[in-house]
């Protein structure tokens, strides 16, 4: 697929089936998003690859604790009743930094790289929010036991996967102004 492509069909995937996201994948995946632009060529974001079902479930908890009631119950409609913040994504991608000047913008880069890399490999992705700029000691607990210090903070997050959805062109709303 070409990168024109891969824009015009990558949508927000919110059923992944349970196939996992093999190595040489998801190497491609984050390579990508490592190399998106950082302010500055600063390089100083982090991307950390959940693959396991142990830490995955123990966010999903965290998560779930801290939410609105209004949150809660828009994750668990979508999915029957249980409350899964990534939609049973085999992959969970935390993109962090620890920059002072942009942090948002390059971490915002890295996850639209790695949203049209995925879905350029045939994957789903969807932007998770829920542990975007929160400050639960179970999360830089987690990012410390990744090797990350404390002034690392998530500014998105991206759940990644197989999926039997398929991909298509949809219209969109332009507002797209040129001024000369």
């Amino acid at each position: 697929m070409n990168v024109e492509r891969a824009i015009s069909v990558r949508r927000s995937i919110r059923k992944f089936n349970s196939r996992p996201v093999s190595d040489e994948v998801l190497r491609k995946v984050l390579l990508a998003g490592n190399d998106a632009p950082s302010a500055l060529n600063n390089q100083k974001k982090a991307i950390v690859a959940i693959v396991g079902d142990k830490a995955k479930a123990k966010l999903n908890e965290v998560v779930k604790a801290n939410s609105s009631a209004e949150t809660v119950e828009r994750i668990t409609a979508r999915l029957n009743g249980e409350f899964n913040f990534f939609y049973n994504a085999p992959v969970l991608i935390l993109v962090t930094s620890c920059d002072v000047l942009y942090p948002e913008a390059d971490c915002a880069c890295a996850i639209e790289n790695m949203y049209l890399r995925a879905t350029d490999l045939g994957l789903g992705a969807c932007w998770i929010n829920q542990l975007t700029k929160v400050d639960y000691p179970e999360l830089k607990e987690f990012l410390k036991k990744s090797g990350l210090d404390e002034s690392y903070t998530v500014y998105g997050a991206l759940a990644v996967g197989h999926t039997e959805e398929t991909f298509h062109t949809k219209a969109k709303n332009n507002r797209i102004i040129v001024v000369r």
